[in-house]
């Protein structure tokens, strides 16, 4: 594939095995991505009404599904994830309460009668 700036074999036949490995990975990421992408090419060809559906349909062949488990965890509170507020920067605490983030907008939805 593409050449690097630092060879993996250094003078005298020394091999730099880090660099041999990362090099290996990218190329294996880099051939992953081309085959998916010619793979869905070759299907959205035939299904896509107009080019921009077809690049539409190209430009997603790296996603991968996402199972029902990860997007309930998102809003059950598990670590790591949107609902405990790794992200949210505007919470507070009053009176030992989280005040404001995703956990914060869930749980007053759930206590607003319908």
């Amino acid at each position: 594939m593409a050449s690097r700036s630092k060879p993996s074999v250094i003078s005298k036949g020394t091999i730099h095995i880090g660099h041999l490995e990362r090099e290996i990975k990218h190329d294996v990421a880099t051939y992953r991505q081309y085959k998916a992408e010619d793979e869905m090419k070759k299907r959205a060809i035939h299904v896509s009404k107009d080019y921009d559906e077809f690049r539409n349909f190209v430009s997603a062949s790296q996603l991968k599904p996402t199972s029902g488990r990860e997007v309930s965890s998102l809003f059950s509170g598990a670590s790591g994830s949107l609902a405990s507020g790794s992200s949210a920067r505007s919470r507070k605490i009053q009176g030992g309460q989280v005040i404001g983030g995703l956990g914060d907008i869930i749980q007053r939805r759930k206590d607003t009668p319908n």
